[in-house]
């Protein structure tokens, strides 16, 4: 038979287990909220940092595409000029030796590591979510292609630029020496359609760094 000391004994001890598990709920529940603050605080600054990535990638794109839209009418040109024996339009030719292919950089790092990271996962909008993903796979796509453009320009360029140099070693007259050179016509040709190729993947590219800009700032007060 228990006694009186021994019950109250018991109940003792019973308080106490119940205040330490009464404890150990509230510190977990604590702590979780505490990760979850701080995730969520991460979170805000990562899409902060991405916002001003697209902001800035924007107006680096937009640069490059008016410098290879001008390039395109530049090689248009002088095909054109070639094919017409244009002897108005030669004069463009000396032009070339300060051609090239401007490929803006677009920062992917802060929302590769939002989307391998599960970072992601913490915007509670899942439009936003998916929009993120889908456009990080699209650019990461578009920017092969244009490297692979870029290089088929190159190709040609030099093509074009090594006649134009030969014919000056040779003292031969530039536009002399083009007429009726397919090689070279075709090379034109080729750059002009690569430039221009590479000019529709940026405006694709600008569009979609819009609109993870604008989802970034749109998610930044997501709690």
């Amino acid at each position: 038979m228990v006694g009186p000391g021994e019950r109250g004994t018991a109940k003792g001890v019973a308080a106490e287990l119940a205040v330490v598990f009464v404890g150990v709920f509230i510190a977990l529940g604590v702590n979780s909220w505490w990760a979850a603050h701080q995730d969520h605080e991460r979170l805000r600054a990562d899409l902060q940092t991405l916002a001003q990535d697209m902001d800035q990638a924007a107006l680096v794109l937009d640069s490059a595409i008016r410098y290879d839209s001008a390039n395109v009418a530049l090689f248009t040109e002088i095909h054109d000029g070639l094919l017409a024996h244009d002897s108005a339009r030669y004069d463009r030719l000396s032009a070339l030796s300060d051609v090239g292919v401007r490929i803006a950089p677009v920062p992917l790092g802060t929302l590769r590591f939002l989307v391998d990271g599960g970072g992601v996962r913490l915007i509670q909008n899942p439009e936003v979510r998916a929009r993120l993903i889908e456009d990080l796979s699209k650019i990461e796509l578009y920017q092969g292609w244009m490297d692979d453009l870029a290089t088929e320009w190159r190709r040609a360029f030099d093509t074009a630029n090594q006649a134009v140099d030969e014919s000056t070693v040779r003292g031969t007259r530039w536009p002399e020496a083009a007429v009726g050179n397919l090689d070279v016509i075709s090379a034109m040709r080729l750059a002009a359609s690569r430039i221009s190729n590479i000019v529709l993947l940026q405006r694709r590219i600008l569009g979609l760094v819009r609109e993870i800009g604008s989802a970034a700032h749109g998610a930044e007060a997501s709690p």
